[in-house]
């Protein structure tokens, strides 16, 4: 939502032909019914959970995050600290740990503890995050529960057809090539805004939506990353796409050049 925002002022300020602002204003004041009714049922769900958010995911995930990390050891809530290197010792497993300090302390005080650490530590959660996303690099967009070992290669019917059709085209994506595609078209997007000296729409889209789609993804959720950004898969097609239409255009020498209606 906040990049449809942008997108819009940017439209508004930029417009392909003058007649545009109109919807574009109508479009900017759906965007302010939508921005309320986010903030209102946040509002409401801080009512019955005491987090203001859609979900209870990031309380979840924070505490979770430090765990994983070993930062419990040094959170400021000794109590909250001292469970949690109980569990571990009893459990030795981190999402059990996660869910008894959960039960015990409830999501608003174990959120609201690991959030404090997690701002205060800021440097420290980068260059670990920045470790987890190396690690990651080789994961395959295999789906979520269909790894390869999981199917019955020997079933009929056309899902399985299709799932091992899938498979043999691009079951060779990684999380590594997601990456260097959104920043390699944000390359792109300067390029063309240089060249042409006029904002590139297709471009700078396509950037901002692989770029906060997959880099964020590391910032925001605390496991199963590949599952989080799966929706980045039909963009990078379109990004491709776009690259081989330019590799031709370059071939065939300049051509004419359109005004982009995006």
């Amino acid at each position: 939502m906040a990049l449809l925002v942008v997108f819009l002022v940017l439209k508004l300020i930029f417009p392909f032909h003058p007649t545009e602002r109109r919807n574009l204003l109508i479009l900017l004041l759906l965007q302010v019914a939508l921005w309320g009714s986010v903030l209102g049922y946040s509002k409401v769900h801080q009512q019955s959970t005491g987090i203001f958010s859609l979900t209870t995911t990031l309380p979840i995930q924070n505490l979770r995050i430090c765990i994983d990390r070993g930062y419990y050891t040094d959170l400021d809530d000794e109590e909250v600290a001292a469970f949690i290197a109980q569990q571990m010792e009893e459990t030795g497993s981190p999402r059990e740990a996660c869910d008894a300090t959960l039960a015990e302390f409830g999501l608003v005080r174990a959120g609201e503890t690991s959030e404090r650490y997690l701002s205060s530590h800021v440097k420290e959660n980068f260059l670990d995050t920045v470790d987890v996303i190396i690690n990651d690099l080789q994961t395959r967009f295999l789906g979520y529960g269909l790894y390869s070992n999981n199917i019955n290669t020997a079933a009929s019917g056309i899902c399985f057809k299709m799932y091992a059709l899938q498979m043999a085209v691009f079951g060779c994506i990684t999380v590594a090539h997601a990456l260097c595609a959104s920043l390699l078209e944000g390359a792109a997007m300067i390029a063309v805004w240089v060249r042409r000296r006029t904002l590139p729409w297709l471009h700078m889209a396509l950037f901002s939506i692989s770029v906060c789609t997959t880099f964020s993804t590391y910032f925001v959720t605390c496991a199963e990353y590949m599952r989080t950004m799966v929706s980045v898969v039909p963009y990078l097609y379109c990004m491709l796409a776009l690259f081989l239409q330019m590799c031709s255009n370059g071939i065939r020498g300049p051509q004419p050049q359109k005004a982009e209606s995006l």
